[in-house]
Formats: C-alpha cells, structure tokens, sequence
C-alpha cells in the first residue's frame, strides 16, 4: 500500500488502538491493585579468607554453590526460624513458589539472601533468623580450623527491606497496554480485510487493471 493508505487507517481506524490499549492498561492497574502485595527483604553475606592466598580464595569460591545449598535446605530453614521463634511462615512456605532465593556470587565471594512475604515484618525477622544461623554455623566451622585457615563472615549492610516485591503495577500496566494495541491492531487489520473487496475510488480500479469509464462527481452540498 501506498503511504496515504496507511495514513487513511491510521485517521479512520486508528482510534480502535488506543482505545484498546487503554482498557488494556486499565485492566492491568487493576489486576495489580487486586493482588495482596508481597514485601521483600535481602541480606548480602560477604566471605573474607584469613589471607590473601589464590588457592583459599578458590576453594571459598567454589564452597559457595555448597553453602548456597545448604541454606535453602528445609532443615535449615526450619531450624532458623525455630530458633528465632519466628511466626507467621514456614519452611514450607518459603520453599513454596517463589519465597525465598540465595544467590551465591563466587566473584565477590558472597552470597545474597533474600524472604518475601505478605508481612514486611515476618520477611525482616526470618531474614534475620536464617542470616544469624548461617554466621553461628560458619563461626563454629572457624573454631576448628588454624588462624590462617578461617574465612571471616561479614554483612556489609545487615539485613534490610527492599520494598514491594509485587505486585508490579508498572509491569502489568504497560503489558495490558501492550496487549490492548496489539488486539487493536488486529481488529484494524481484519476490518480492513473484510473491506479490501469494496471498491472505493477510481485508483481501487486501477490497481486491479480495470479501465474506468466513467465517475461519479460528489454531490454539491
């Protein structure tokens, strides 16, 4: 098609579009607003070795996929929070969907950990517990080993809230409005499909090779 054909949809039809894609957007706002918010809380847990020795450092690097493993188990979960005498969660219930997450980082010789929940207060306070757990371990694991062999455990910023975890009202939105256009778009694209067989302006007749004999002018009004 020609430029001033696209031109023609987008003046006529183009209002469908944006219709669309604000009940789009609108439906996501309020799928969002209906979702009871999830709060998060994360701790970064930093691995420092004894001296400044490449095979020490290797060997904490590769450990922390081990300790990463050991933290999200249901025992030690369990344990933390008994140990704290947390309530309002579960081991279960952190291990269920997406409640809980460590990430080890064996560049920087740390590992992040990270609660949520529906209360800001019970994601802080098993943070909390766990962190306390893994520094008791690893300190009791210290006592055992020479000087020069201890990796010392330091929490850079301690255990602190990071917000909303979701819902992503931003994320909904746009994607709703996204979603809004594009089914716009496809309600544009059928109806002027359904219209391609009307013939319309002399030019119509020239695209399909058929001589025009004639016209009929506007009506003067």
């Amino acid at each position: 098609m020609e430029l001033r054909e696209y031109v023609r949809i987008l003046w006529q039809r183009g209002w469908i579009a944006i219709v669309l894609a604000v009940l789009g957007a609108g439906a996501g706002y309020l799928y969002s607003e209906r979702q009871t918010p999830v709060y998060e809380a994360s701790v970064r847990i930093v691995l420092r070795p004894a001296r400044a020795d490449l095979g020490l450092g290797q060997s904490i690097g590769a450990t922390l996929l081990s300790l990463a493993g050991d933290i999200s188990s249901f025992s030690f979960i369990e344990q933390a929070l008994a140990d704290a005498h947390i309530e309002g969660t579960s081991a279960g219930e952190l291990l269920s969907g997406r409640r809980f997450s460590v990430v080890p980082d064996p560049g920087d010789f740390s590992i992040t950990i990270s609660v949520r929940h529906t209360d800001t207060d019970v994601a802080f306070f098993a943070t909390q517990a766990i962190v306390d757990r893994f520094v008791r371990l690893r300190q009791e694991w210290n006592d055992r080993q020479t000087q020069d062999n201890q990796v010392a455990i330091e929490i850079p910023d301690g255990v602190r809230n990071t917000g909303i975890y979701a819902p992503k009202t931003k994320i909904y939105v746009a994607a709703g409005g996204f979603a809004g256009a594009a089914a716009g778009a496809a309600v544009i694209a059928l109806l002027e499909w359904l219209a391609a067989a009307k013939i319309r302006t002399a030019q119509d007749l020239h695209q399909l090779q058929v001589p025009v004999l004639g016209t009929i002018p506007p009506e003067n009004k």
